[in-house]
């Protein structure tokens, strides 16, 4: 008889990473005999009205509101094509408009993704399992903070929650820090869902991906910077390369291809057929590594607190030399040691299948 597991992540959203992550999660899960995984079709109030057309109508700089005025057909090819690639490859639960309304399973994990981020849930501690009364189900798989520091008003109840699971894993060493002042359980980091998944399997999903003529800089970022921009030209002057850039900025105003409309498949693509990859983005910047493409990458700045993540995963592969801030005088822009990236990717990989193996499959 088949283990039923529900899936618990950020998959009501019309973000690349998000979706991703919760694909390739099932995916791995579901490849085992013994296994029937699908994702918890809950909604989160927040995200439900993040991903709304009333985005476009809110209050803002009006040259924020003409952006996004004109952008808005592109918008809705963009969240068709997302909820194709979920409708095709993600099995999903029926809808839940509230936990309650969650179905009964023999084990439930929560993750990846920044499902533990309490600002970006609006303090929804469904994604701590509250609502799950039998501990043995409860388990955690590459859970993200997305901050250094829990907000203290949450502690105890987070304590509380997290001291309640069978396992925990999380993304980051930042998070088994916070785990580790709170409770008693053994907690384990381990790799983000999407490198679950090596580059052949990727390649079966990035829309009709034949190897582009034309090459280019792909600029992907997760917040507008003015210094990965002009970084992302040098390599472009140098190499005669076109610049395609990702959803895009008002404020970029700069010459290059302005993809408004890609879905799951479509950003696949995108990085597939990329000469270099210029981000600050997280999922960004493991899709460099996983696809074994050229990339630099940058930390968010102005205090952004969700540079835990990217410093990470530039510790476990060791490729801080790939640092904007580090190649400014760089002329030549060569690969990486992709040889030595893939010896530690290899390593992750197979003690993150050891964790599921001993911690989900059992």
């Amino acid at each position: 008889m088949k283990k039923k597991i529900g899936i618990l992540t950020f998959h009501q959203c019309i973000n690349y990473g998000a979706i991703l992550q919760t694909f390739a999660l099932q995916k791995y899960l579901n490849r085992f005999d013994n296994v029937n995984a699908e994702v918890i079709n809950y909604e989160n109030k927040t995200f439900k009205e993040k991903y709304t057309i009333r985005r476009f109508f809110k209050k803002q700089k009006i040259s924020y509101f003409i952006y996004n005025y004109l952008v808005m057909p592109f918008w809705f090819i963009k969240k068709h094509r997302f909820n194709k690639f979920t409708k095709k490859n993600i099995k999903i639960s029926k809808l839940c408009k509230n936990s309650s309304q969650i179905k009964d399973y023999d084990l439930y994990v929560v993750g990846s993704d920044q499902v533990w981020n309490l600002s970006t849930t609006n303090y929804d501690y469904t994604y701590f399992l509250d609502f799950v009364c039998d501990n043995k189900k409860k388990s955690s798989y590459a859970a993200s903070f997305g901050v250094d520091k829990l907000p203290a008003v949450a502690t105890e109840k987070v304590k509380k929650l997290l001291s309640s699971f069978n396992s925990i894993s999380v993304r980051e060493n930042q998070g088994k820090s916070i785990v580790s002042t709170l409770v008693k359980n053994n907690v384990d980091v381990v790799l983000d869902p999407t490198l679950l998944l090596n580059k052949d399997e990727w390649l079966k999903y990035a829309s009709n991906c034949n190897k582009s003529n034309e090459k280019y800089v792909l600029i992907y970022q997760l917040a507008y910077s003015k210094s990965l921009v002009n970084f992302a030209k040098k390599i472009a002057n140098k190499k005669g390369y076109r610049i395609v850039t990702i959803d895009g900025n008002p404020r970029q105003f700069i010459r290059a291809k302005y993809v408004l409309s890609a879905g799951p498949s479509e950003w696949l693509k995108l990085f597939f057929n990329a000469e270099c990859i210029v981000t600050n983005s997280f999922h960004g910047l493991v899709f460099s590594l996983n696809l074994n493409k050229n990339f630099f990458f940058e930390y968010l700045k102005n205090g952004i607190t969700v540079n835990s993540r990217l410093k990470n995963v530039a510790e476990i592969f060791k490729i801080e030399d790939r640092l904007i801030d580090n190649n400014l005088n760089n002329t030549e822009y060569n690969n990486p040691d992709f040889e030595k990236i893939n010896k530690i990717l290899d390593f992750e990989r197979a003690k993150s299948y050891k964790w599921i193996e001993n911690n989900i499959l059992k």
